[in-house]
Parts: structure tokens; sequence; C-alpha cells
């Protein structure tokens, strides 16, 4: 349907052009003026070129209906029917029993009833696609949580719990992933809420039983075992909200802390002193492990301590090691051969007789001590040799010569 124009618009249109020209010749104020161009450009106009004038020309006279009319159409080819309908519900409270005005709205308000039942019809399909894409999703996430094992299976059922977190099925099927697992407090857990959301749930209640009997064996196993297998008993037989849930924690946390694993017990003992933060055993232990743990990340520079005086420095410094000193091996120098006589070329007659002797001396030969028998090495300590003076041919080599016309050799002439 589409909204139909007024038969007298052409009429209209002409009249406002002459009342215009007339305004103008007649010499009229300018305000006056502005207003028949907004009224002429109104009832000339469609669409949003229309809008704009009209609202001022109807601003400024508001019991003016041929501008209201104008307004009107204009919304509605538009298709902004909502704001056509309240301007003529304003019109018909300034003029209440005028038909056309009446005759008008209900025009106006069928074109909007449509159009808001088309939007709710598209708004309604749009839902509707997606709950079917998401009821696929979920029933894909209910066959590979309760069909694949391990932690395969538990990304899958919380994949579907992201869409739908009360979903029975899929809170019983990560039940059934946690009772397989040994971790019966969640499994318990998981298995509550799908009965509080379906408690006609068979499989749901039927697995509640077995996991809760299950941790009580665990529990006992968990305050009397000590170790990994106490641990493992505790992890098994913790339920977060039950009224055993601060012995559990204060066991793993004494547990943890026996085995070394200092982060995990702080965590642990935390957990236990939200649940009763007087207990002083727990307190000691978290003042005991807590600056163990919780060291400052930032570390400081130390500050530059004073330059040592050279007295200090001697004192304090300790020279490097020497290396070890080894005894020095010193080889034994072999006999010096026999020292030949050596001649004497003939010299000039010596004048005293101290030459002589010194000469006679000299010329004596050297003989070598008598060879010993064979003897077998001994091993004696290298002793350094004594010097040993210079043989006397060297002393009256050194000592300046005498002349005389004596003989060299008494009884031998030249």
């Amino acid at each position: 349907m589409t909204p139909r124009e007024p038969k007298h618009s052409c009429m209209v249109s002409r009249m406002a052009v002459i009342a215009m020209a007339v305004l103008l010749v007649s010499g009229i104020p300018f305000t006056v003026a502005r207003s028949a161009e907004n009224a002429v450009s109104c009832l000339s106009a469609t669409g949003e070129a229309a809008v704009a004038p009209c609202r001022r020309e109807l601003l400024r006279d508001p019991g003016n209906v041929e501008i209201r009319f104008a307004l009107s159409d204009a919304f509605m080819g538009l298709r902004r029917y909502a704001d056509a309908v309240a301007v003529l519900r304003e019109g018909l409270e300034n003029f209440p029993g005028d038909d056309a005005i009446k005759k008008k709205l209900i025009l106006a308000e069928s074109y909007l009833e449509e159009q808001q039942y088309i939007e709710k019809q598209k708004k309604n399909a749009a839902a509707a696609s997606g709950s079917k894409n998401q009821g696929t999703q979920i029933r894909l996430s209910i066959i590979r949580c309760k069909k694949l094992k391990g932690d395969t299976a538990l990304a899958a059922c919380n994949e579907g719990l992201d869409v739908n977190p009360n979903h029975p099925d899929l809170l019983t099927g990560r039940g059934n992933v946690w009772l397989a697992k040994d971790r019966f407090g969640n499994a318990i857990r998981d298995y509550e809420a799908a009965l509080a959301a379906d408690p006609k749930n068979r499989e749901a209640t039927k697995n509640l039983r077995l996991a809760q009997t299950k941790r009580e064996v665990k529990i006992t196993q968990c305050l009397r075992s000590n170790g990994p297998d106490g641990l493992k008993a505790c992890d098994a037989a913790l339920l977060i909200g039950a009224p055993d849930e601060f012995d559990v924690q204060k066991r793993r946390a004494g547990l943890l802390h026996a085995m070394g694993r200092k982060k995990e017990a702080i965590e642990a003992y935390r957990a236990a002193a939200r649940l009763n933060p007087d207990d002083s055993q727990i307190n000691q232990s978290l003042a005991a492990l807590s600056p163990v743990i919780e060291t400052p990340t930032t570390v400081q520079e130390p500050e530059p301590s004073p330059v040592p005086s050279q007295a200090t420095v001697a004192s304090t410094v300790k020279p490097p090691p020497s290396p070890e000193k080894k005894p020095l091996t010193r080889p034994v120098a072999p006999a010096p051969p026999p020292i030949k006589a050596r001649t004497v070329p003939a010299k000039p007659p010596v004048k005293s007789s101290l030459a002589k002797a010194a000469v006679a001396a000299s010329e004596m030969p050297v003989q070598s001590p008598p060879a010993k028998a064979f003897d077998p090495p001994k091993v004696k300590k290298a002793v350094p040799e004594p010097a040993t003076a210079s043989p006397p041919i060297e002393m009256a080599a050194m000592k300046p010569r005498q002349y005389s016309n004596a003989p060299e050799v008494p009884g031998i002439t030249h």
C-alpha cells in the first residue's frame, strides 16, 4: 500500500505561488515573506526535501491543517509511519472534531501496524535461526561429551555448557567424566546441578549415589594416609561447599607442605584459612611459608661502598696461591778432561828467582788422578760445586814479564 496524494495538491501549490508573488510585490516585511517561502517549499516538495520547511512552518502556525497534512504525507513517503502518526495525533488534539485528520490518522496507523508486524516476523525468524544453530551445537556437544573419554570428553562437555550452562544432559555427562577420573567431589557437584535442572534424571540420580559412596572412602584415606597416596585421596574427596571442606583443605595443605610443594601448600592453606580464619596452626604455617615464596621481584642495586685504603687492601686481599714448587734436579757434571801441558815459547831471561820458579812450575805436566774401579751409580743430592782457583799458569800469565840476560834454563844457552 502506498499513501495517496491529496487531490488538491496542484491547486494548493498554485495558490501558494500566487500568494508568494503578491506578498513580495506588496512589500510585506521579510519575516512574513520567509514564512510564505517555507509554506511554498513544504507544499511543493516531497520526501525529505519537504520535511524541514513543513516543520518550520508548523512550528510557526500549529493550526495550519494543510501544512500538517503535507508533513504527514512526506513522512509516509519515507516509510516513517511512526512520525506521521505523531504529527496527525497532535493535529487531532488541536482539532478533535476534524474528520479529515481522523481518516488520515487511521491510514497512517494501519501502515505503522503493518511495518511493526513485518519487523517482528524478521526478528522471530532470526531468533529461530539462531536457536536452531544453538540446538544443533548442543546436540553435537552431548554426543561428544558422552561418547568420548578423558580430557577430550571434558572439553566437549564444557563447550556445550558454555552455550547452555544448565543443560541436564551435559551436566550429567561431565559428572560421568569426573567419576571416571576419580574426582568424586566434582562429579557430585555436577550430578546435583543436573538434578536441580531435571529432577527425573535417572542417570544422574544413580551415579550421584555411587560418587557419594566412593567419596566417603577417599575422605578416610585422605585423613589417614601420607605422601602421594594421601594427596590423591584428598583431591578425589574435595567438594567445594561441603561441611568437611575445611578438614580436606587443611590435610591437603599439610601433605603438600611435607612434600616440599610450597606454592601449592600456600594456596591450600589460604583456602582453609578462608573457611576458618582463627586456626592458629594454619596461620603459623602461612607465616612460615609466605616469606619463602613471596619474595620481591625487583632487585635493588647495592650502594657503592667507600674505596678502602692501601693498608686495608693489603690486609684483606690475599695473594693468589703460588704454584707448587718442585726441587730442581741438577745434572751431575762429568769429570773434566786432563789438562795437557802447554808449550811455552821462548821468553827473555827472568831476572828474579820467583819468576823462575813460576816458569818451572808451569812447564811441569799436570797428572790426572788414577782411574778408580767401577762403582754402581749412587743417587746423591746435587750440591753446588765450590768455585776452584785458577791454575798457576794463569797467574803467571797475568803477571808482567821481567827480562834478564841469564839463561832461561840453567846450563842451556842459545
